[in-house]
């Protein structure tokens, strides 16, 4: 009986995937066609034009492909046997080579346009895959299938999701912003401010110098841009991520077949690698486009993406052990605690991130900002690293939750 409900249940989820898939497929064909012609009209910005192209293409040929398969495996009932993933020292191995082989295409300008977007993409995706070898290999075996919909569901439902809200949320916040600075400086300052603005070349430092003119000004917008980058999106983000785990072990729980807690936090791994891969190859593009910042080496900014990779893979997993306690161990203020603590993780990386990223963006800037930004920028370097290593040991505890026995009686 319980078989029969499952399949009659997953045939119209198998066709609406079925379908998602297809069209994913072929947009991401249009865009693989347009990736071949655009260095031919588009030569001076062809380079970081290609990789978002390619970039994008790649997301939507995965993820389209990942869809088709899981479309197939609920038909058949496939894709039941554990989770196998390459070794993951082999998958660190290859992850360097790909920064190594990215940079000197850059270097050398060997055909950047069409030859680094492979790399780039490569470099995005084999860190997060080596951190789930290494956790798979110490937990309880999941199936392919619910591992490859939770790093669908984390790289695909969750990136669309995270970027619909993170614009309106941005939208807001930009606007509460603009309020408060016409309250403060008044009509006629923030409309100089504006013209300035689009009076000038629009770049990064320029806005520097125009908000240090303005202190107050630079109060707001700074306070505006922390609230949403540091509060609002990776509260928002944590909830999405592991929403999908949440789904699968509610599921589990009214079947009747409970999840283990390795089950539950290498889905939650799993979904998390697939939003950092997806981020990865979207927000790593910055290292082609910005060659004054630390994007203008790209290998060093990929680097920094690895422990964004992590951080984002641990609170996902974070949370998901939260709903393990809150369904099948029946503790709700659990998950309460869990997500606070990914939160302030994600928090805290991106609060160091933001301050790495303005110091070296003011280092060329005329403010008294900039005599300060390399102090800053060494600060805040060293400050991911601290967090970087904690989130090794922040693997290892959660990997040892895993391992222990649950201490309550399941029926």
């Amino acid at each position: 009986m319980a078989t029969a409900s499952t399949s009659s249940t997953g045939v119209p989820w198998a066709k609406i995937l079925g379908v998602c898939g297809g069209v994913l497929i072929a947009a991401s064909v249009c865009l693989g066609v347009f990736f071949l012609i655009v260095p031919f009209f588009a030569q001076a910005n062809a380079l970081a034009t290609n990789t978002a192209v390619l970039s994008f293409a790649t997301i939507l040929a995965l993820y389209g492909a990942l869809l088709l398969l899981l479309e197939r495996a609920l038909h058949t009932g496939r894709w039941r046997e554990p989770l196998r993933l390459p070794s993951p020292y082999l998958l660190l191995g290859a992850y360097f080579l790909a920064l190594a082989v990215g940079q000197v295409v850059l270097i050398v300008n060997l055909v950047p346009a069409f030859l680094f977007p492979v790399w780039h993409i490569l470099a995005s995706l084999l860190f997060p895959l080596a951190i789930l070898s290494f956790a798979a290999r110490r937990l309880d075996a999941c199936s392919t299938r619910s591992a490859l919909a939770q790093f669908t569901w984390g790289g695909l439902v969750t990136i669309g999701s995270a970027f619909v809200l993170e614009l309106a949320l941005g939208g807001i916040v930009a606007l509460l912003a603009l309020l408060g600075l016409a309250v403060v400086l008044g009509q006629d300052t923030l409309g100089e401010i504006a013209r300035a603005l689009t009076q000038t070349t629009t770049d990064a430092e320029r806005a520097i110098e125009l908000l240090f003119q303005y202190p107050v000004a630079a109060i707001i917008a700074g306070g505006a841009a922390f609230g949403l980058i540091v509060v609002l999106v990776p509260l928002m983000e944590e909830l999405l991520k592991a929403a999908g785990v949440a789904i699968l072990v509610a599921r589990r729980v009214r079947a009747h077949f409970l999840p283990t807690r390795g089950n539950a936090l290498l889905w939650g791994l799993a979904a998390g690698a697939g939003y950092a891969f997806s981020e990865n190859m979207l927000n790593g593009q910055s290292a082609v486009s910005d060659p004054n910042g630390f994007g203008g080496f790209w290998a060093g900014a990929m680097l920094l993406r690895a422990g964004t990779s992590l951080m984002h893979m641990l609170t996902t997993a974070t949370v998901a052990v939260g709903w393990y306690e809150a369904l099948v161990a029946r503790r709700p203020m659990r998950l309460l605690l869990l997500l606070g603590a990914a939160a302030l993780g994600h928090a805290l990386w991106n609060s160091f991130a933001l301050v790495l990223a303005g110091a070296m963006t003011a280092r060329t800037t005329d403010t008294p900002f900039a005599s300060a930004s390399t102090l800053l920028t060494g600060v805040a370097a060293s400050l991911l690293g601290l967090l970087f290593v904690g989130s090794i040991f922040w693997l290892r505890a959660l990997l040892q939750w895993a391992r222990r026995r649950p201490n309550f009686i399941s029926t």
